[in-house]
């Protein structure tokens, strides 16, 4: 197997805005015509009664080493992550790399593309990425679930939020309780390698890595790729409190990592996922960079975590 080579494509084509409507007719399409290599369930259902999606990605009949679980879709304003997840799982089944071929036969990918999918039910307005904007047009998608309850923090009791500052008082949200309870199945029975966590944020000038400390290897690399593509790296972080920021790397540390178990990848480390990373794209810049920007580092996490121990 070539060490150099890639996993899979990483240049995005039919990027658009896709509705929750959209995204069940997509996933119907790619079960009729590659059902040999993924599943689609249901992993809970919303406020408003509908179905979250998981789509699970492997090969049939073949034995499973480990589980790659990737979350897009936490926020209703955050559309890059299921844009780049819907890419995510067409790149995967249609690579005709040995690196693509091996992860499918080898490792299950699960990606949920819509978490917080009554928001995707919703219109959405390219103007209105800024929480605090979109809640004056409730009409419009919103950062939060359909009862205002966030999305991506797990346990209950008062927490400062580690990014915005406010605190948290609610329960998780019912959405959140359905992923929490979908990770937890994966990790009693199974190892989990990888998971990815995809935001936006805006205003912000580049991308951003955040991994969980600084024993974490991966992300390096993913800075790299971005560079060498000609993509932006976050340069300043208002929040360095957080942790230590490298040009678009943050390694977590005091009191980020106090809080960190709230959030997805925090979660996943908590119940042993070996890597977990979270990458954030800059809003305010086209959705088809933004998804390539996530390729691009999805690929790479991968390739990483997967094959450069495997092939060393």
């Amino acid at each position: 197997m070539d060490a150099d080579g890639y996993v899979f494509d990483t240049e995005a084509e039919n990027v658009d805005y896709h509705s929750y409507g959209d995204l069940t007719d997509i996933l119907g399409y790619y079960v009729e015509h590659y059902g040999d290599q993924m599943n689609v369930r249901s992993i809970g259902t919303t406020e408003e009664g509908r179905n979250i999606p998981s789509i699970e990605l492997h090969t049939k009949g073949k034995p499973v080493k480990g589980h790659i679980i990737i979350a897009g879709g936490h926020h209703g304003t955050e559309p890059a992550g299921t844009e780049s997840s819907l890419e995510l799982m067409d790149k995967l089944l249609t690579s005709e790399t040995e690196k693509g071929k091996y992860l499918l036969e080898n490792y299950q990918i699960d990606i949920i593309p819509a978490m917080n999918a009554d928001m995707y039910a919703r219109p959405f307005h390219p103007k209105l990425t800024d929480p605090m904007s979109a809640k004056h047009y409730p009409e419009y998608r919103q950062y939060d679930n359909a009862t205002g309850d966030a999305t991506n923090h797990y346990y209950k009791g008062q927490m400062r939020d580690p990014f915005f500052g406010y605190v948290v008082n609610d329960d998780p949200a019912k959405e959140t309780y359905a992923v929490a309870d979908y990770v937890k199945e994966i990790a009693k029975d199974n190892d989990i390698l990888l998971t990815l966590d995809l935001h936006e944020t805006p205003g912000m000038d580049g991308f951003l890595v955040i991994r969980e400390n600084q024993k974490e290897k991966l992300g390096g690399r993913i800075v790299q790729r971005m560079h060498q593509k000609g993509y932006p790296l976050l340069s300043a972080f208002e929040r360095t409190e957080q942790g230590v920021l490298h040009d678009g790397l943050l390694e977590a540390g005091e009191p980020y990592s106090d809080t960190y178990h709230m959030v997805f990848s925090g979660y996943c480390a908590r119940h042993d996922a070996k890597h977990n990373l979270t990458f954030e794209t800059p809003s305010q810049i086209a959705l088809k960079h933004r998804v390539n920007m996530n390729l691009i580092a999805a690929e790479q996490a991968i390739d990483d975590a997967v094959f450069k121990e495997m092939l060393q």
